[in-house]
């Protein structure tokens, strides 16, 4: 039995000497989003002359859908709230990590063919799942004990059995899906198989849960998003939903050792799919061929922009005794002390939704950073193809992407809102306060490509860029950042369209800077080696 495992411990070790720039990285993160929030949160009790608005507010089903239901006793502390609000993003937030962290070191190893080179050592036919099943524990570990500590001292106000009880419904739940894909890991038979289907689980399982916290409880408590919500943190602080999620932990981790233990390297449960003897007009283009690879990511998105943007819609109902309730949410979305409540968050939504809107597209170009690591650029280019004849196929996607993107969010947005508020303005308004944001994605467009040409290497580095984008947009106001913040990000350049008055000026230099960014990739792209 011993020789299934054999130096597990030094194959965890050289592991983490290879993850030892991005997992530290990552928990930093992770732990300083969880923790620095929590000033932030008291100072909006602090500054809410009436606490019953939030609180109705978050009973909306709109926000029941969003965040889960709501659990309070006779008054909504400080951790009753930070618990609602957060639990959820949280838990999706480390099962994202997670995904990523067992996929790089599962199925990536094997479809590299880093894997065999490995087995060829005196390792145990189970050493590769284990040593990376204890890093999954061990950095889920770290980041609850550093998360409970954190709320723990930033706050008087927070109770320690809380915080406990929050940060272990927050590493049981990184656990479980790090688990859920190793169990993918084993049963495909290629990385993006396997992150496809964890990432499709985590998606159901929300939206499961949202259905379930609306409508039937028990589709709740099937889902672990839903089931981990009945912690109650820092209401009730029950730890049976804790206890479950662990059986399930590892009877997943059973069933995958089993499959480890069966099947061959290189192998999957799940066949992979031949395809046709003889390739279809689709795949006779290089540009056709480009959509059928990238056709799935957009379809996906689609769907989750249209959710979020429904969602957001219907919140136009209790939108003013919410943000009214509260001095700090009116900092939030009142600038310069003019504009109505419903330009201003018509405002604010646009910068949420078109940041979160240029994530599929940041993915969709940096898949040709993807297929030259896997050699299958190779088979391309020894084609009638040229190197500016590829990327175009991948830019022309992700140019349309942009713009139709930008359409979606302001119709579905404004179809949604219209059912809630009646006095909500006229379409053209919403679509010009979201097409105003294409330049903006169009830089970050032209940032990635200029980085794929001549430094492809940090090409993903551009997704940390995006997300400190994110963060300084929507909490530059409640942590009063210096206007210099925002100036070295593209959409601090946007018109606050409806409250300002539209300049085209800015976009104008926007697109001619991701034009200049787009032309310089590919003059880089064209002069260096494919990897």
């Amino acid at each position: 039995m011993s020789k299934l495992f054999r130096n597990t411990g030094s194959l965890a070790f050289f592991t983490l000497k290879r993850e030892r720039i991005k997992l530290p990285l990552w928990i930093i993160f992770i732990c300083a989003f969880l923790v620095l929030l929590v000033p932030v949160y008291d100072d909006l009790i602090k500054t809410t002359s009436n606490i019953k608005s939030l609180v109705d507010t978050m009973k909306n089903p709109a926000m029941i859908a969003i965040v889960g239901p709501v659990f309070e006793k006779k008054e909504f502390t400080l951790g009753s709230m930070y618990a609602n609000y957060m639990l959820l993003y949280s838990i999706v937030m480390i099962a994202i990590y997670n995904i990523f962290l067992i996929s790089a070191n599962t199925r990536k190893d094997e479809e590299d063919g880093r894997l065999e080179l490995l087995k060829s050592l005196p390792l145990g036919r189970l050493s590769s799942i284990s040593s990376i099943s204890i890093i999954l524990v061990l950095s889920n570990l770290i980041v609850a004990i550093i998360t409970c500590i954190g709320l723990y001292y930033i706050s008087p106000k927070l109770a320690f059995l809380g915080c406990l009880n929050f940060s272990l419904a927050i590493f049981v739940s990184g656990v479980l899906f790090g688990a859920i894909s190793i169990f993918f890991s084993q049963i495909c038979v290629n990385n993006r198989s396997a992150m496809g289907f964890s990432f499709l689980i985590l998606l159901a399982l929300y939206f499961m849960r949202a259905i379930g916290d609306l409508s039937n409880e028990t589709l709740s408590l099937i889902s672990p998003l839903g089931l981990i919500l009945r912690t109650e943190n820092f209401v009730n602080n029950y730890f049976w939903p804790i206890a479950i999620i662990v059986l399930e932990i590892l009877v997943i981790l059973c069933i995958s050792f089993i499959i480890a233990l069966k099947r061959d390297i290189g192998t999957g449960l799940i066949p992979q799919f031949k395809g046709k003897k003889h390739a279809g007009y689709i795949l006779r283009g290089i540009r056709t061929f480009s959509i059928k690879l990238t056709y799935k990511t957009l379809v996906l998105w689609v769907a989750l922009i249209f959710s979020l943007a429904a969602i957001y819609g219907s919140v136009f109902g209790d939108m003013e005794s919410y943000i009214n309730s509260s001095d700090m949410m009116k900092a939030m979305f009142y600038g310069a002390g003019s504009g109505k409540l419903v330009e201003q968050f018509i405002s604010m939504f646009m910068y949420i939704m078109s940041i979160i809107a240029c994530i599929p597209v940041l993915v969709i170009i940096n898949r040709t950073i993807y297929e030259e690591k896997s050699k299958r650029i190779d088979e391309i280019l020894t084609k009638a193809v040229s190197r500016n004849q590829y990327l175009n196929s991948y830019l022309w996607i992700c140019i349309l992407a942009i713009i139709l993107f930008q359409l979606q969010i302001s119709v579905v947005f404004w179809a949604v809102g219209k059912q809630y508020l009646g006095s909500i303005p006229d379409l053209d308004v919403f679509l010009k306060a979201s097409l105003l944001f294409v330049p903006a994605n169009f830089l970050m467009l032209g940032i990635n490509v200029f980085l794929i040409g001549a430094l492809p290497k940090f090409a993903k580095l551009n997704y940390i860029y995006l997300t400190y984008s994110f963060f300084v947009m929507y909490l530059g106001k409640l942590l009063d950042l210096d206007n210099i913040f925002k100036s070295i990000v593209p959409y601090g350049y946007v018109v606050q369209y409806p409250i300002e008055k539209i300049d085209l000026w800015p976009s104008i230099v926007m697109v001619l800077v991701g034009y200049l960014l787009i032309k310089l990739g590919y003059i880089a792209y064209n002069m260096r080696d494919i990897q």
